[in-house]
């Protein structure tokens, strides 16, 4: 399945919905703002639909898991594309950060949440699209 995601010139793509590994709102001068990050299968896409759409367009059909950044910015992933989740490296990650989590294709997020409570998040979205399977 596709995903038409809207892109900021106005426009629209599709993105295959199965290689979205998280999503979140745009922050710091590098990125535009006012727009929600995609990445998926090694790329970026800033996308004008809000986070609310992008949830209701793909998670029906992917495993998402609601988390937030250091910064206390929403965070979505697809919780079947967790590798691993670890605890923070003093110095060498975001002074809040309580868990890093490391995604597949390539890519780590930082976390708010402890390692415990990010396992408990991805495996509520894992157990929630096992039981539309079953």
């Amino acid at each position: 399945m596709f995903t038409e995601i809207a892109t900021l010139n106005g426009g629209t793509q599709l993105v295959r919905t199965s290689t979205i590994i998280r999503f979140h709102p745009s922050f710091g001068s590098f990125e535009p703002a006012d727009a929600s990050v995609i990445d998926y299968d090694d790329q970026r896409l800033y996308s004008a639909d809000s986070l609310e759409a992008i949830v209701e367009k793909i998670g029906g059909e992917r495993p998402l898991a609601g988390l937030t950044t250091p910064n206390d910015l929403p965070l979505y992933v697809d919780a079947s594309k967790v590798i691993d989740i670890a605890m923070p490296i003093p110095g060498n990650h975001h002074p809040r950060a309580r868990s890093i989590i490391r995604l597949s294709p390539g890519g780590r997020s930082q976390l708010r949440e402890t390692t415990n409570q990010a396992r408990r998040e991805i495996e509520r979205a894992l157990n929630l699209v096992d039981a539309k399977v079953g």
